[in-house]
């Protein structure tokens, strides 16, 4: 990669940590926030379920306006209303105003991850790309692991009300340099989009919906988990996503690069495979000490699989941001139905064994839906190098 980019990855990496510290940083300012206003762990999940419809509807929305009318303005206009929505987080006082507010972080936090598929199409070799959004998503972790480890301090002086003023502040910030250092990359012609018609293109689909499914049971539920059956005390059980984030950045950066020479597939389906097995150790054997081993296996898996479903993205078509968009539509689905569900099912069952054993399977799915599409390309963009 040329060092030219380099303030154009600054900027789209942190635009990621903005977005991601919100998403991710919930898990950890959940606990506090649902004692303060008496939720429960249904309700938890549904908060995220919120986020996660507005992320499926706009972050299509997002893609073609990134090839549209450029990458800059999207993303500088998306992410100031993430930090518009992070701000009413805080005056939040009940279920209902949560489930609204987090609906619009959710809209904002549209533009954070599609548009960067353009970005990669536009500007990076293809050689080069499962690199370059390794670097550009590692921002997701710094973000993760940043709220991760401010949440708490934060809250014990200020309250859980100050994580979402923070990161208010830090996104309005992140949307106004945007709009000094990210390229425009408008795609004057927009040519037609084949994917669709591809067998592949909606078994990978498919595998990003129930990778959303096997992500989200450990993310909305595993500091939770630590804190009420493992026997951790709060600011241990937050140190949990700490290990998540810090494990995911070897694998954004390491997987990533390995399928630029390996291939896709393989790494996708070695990485999805390290998310189900923490999710079954977490079921079968849970300790203190090995939790934080389950936390940072989750995490290389995590840290693996992300950006790779992006370079597929970048793979398939010219107009790789309106794809990822159609994808990311299918994974919003199941990581809005997964804290539901997870909660649901953790209320029925009195435990976390059940959604952790629910997202090990999950993974398994995962897995499968996209061999399946291996299949299909007979390795031929899966293995694109």
């Amino acid at each position: 990669m040329r060092w030219k980019w380099t303030p154009v990855l600054a900027g789209a990496f942190s635009v990621l940590v903005v977005s991601y510290a919100l998403r991710y940083g919930y898990g950890v300012v959940a606990p506090p926030m649902a004692l303060d206003l008496a939720l429960t762990n249904e309700q938890v999940g549904s908060i995220v379920t919120s986020y996660f419809v507005a992320y499926a509807v706009f972050t299509p929305l997002a893609g073609f306006l990134a090839d549209k009318f450029g990458f800059k303005r999207t993303v500088a206009l998306f992410t100031a209303v993430m930090g518009v929505g992070s701000a009413l987080m805080s005056t939040s006082t009940s279920f209902e105003q949560c489930i609204a507010f987090f609906f619009i972080v959710g809209v904002g936090a549209a533009a954070a991850w599609a548009p960067m598929a353009t970005l990669a199409r536009r500007l990076i070799p293809s050689r080069k790309r499962g690199l370059a959004l390794g670097v550009i998503d590692s921002g997701s972790s710094v973000g993760y692991m940043i709220s991760s480890f401010l949440a708490p301090p934060l809250i014990a002086s200020f309250g859980w009300r100050s994580h979402w003023t923070v990161w208010s502040l830090a996104s309005l910030a992140v949307a106004a340099s945007s709009l000094l250092v990210l390229p425009s990359l408008r795609v004057r012609v927009l040519p037609s989009l084949q994917a669709p018609k591809s067998i592949s293109f909606w078994l990978i689909a498919l595998s990003y919906m129930m990778f959303g499914v096997t992500l989200w049971v450990p993310l909305a539920f595993l500091s939770k988990f630590g804190l009420s059956e493992v026997g951790l005390d709060y600011w241990a059980a937050s140190l949990l996503g700490v290990a998540v984030a810090a494990a995911s950045i070897p694998g954004k950066l390491l997987l990533s690069h390995l399928s630029d020479v390996a291939g896709r597939s393989c790494v996708l389906l070695f990485s999805l495979a390290l998310i189900g097995l923490s999710q079954l150790l977490c079921a079968l054997a849970p300790s203190p000490a090995l939790l934080f081993l389950y936390a940072a296996m989750f995490g290389l898996g995590y840290g693996g699989c992300v950006p790779l479903y992006g370079v597929l993205a970048s793979d398939f078509s010219e107009r790789a941001g309106t794809v990822l968009g159609l994808w990311t539509v299918f994974f919003s689905i199941g990581s809005m139905a997964s804290p539901k569900a997870a909660g649901f099912l953790a209320d029925l069952t009195g435990g976390f064994k059940v959604p952790f054993l629910f997202g090990f399977s999950a993974a398994l799915t995962s897995m499968l839906l996209l061999a399946l599409a291996s299949r299909a390309l007979s390795g031929k963009t899966l293995r694109l190098k």
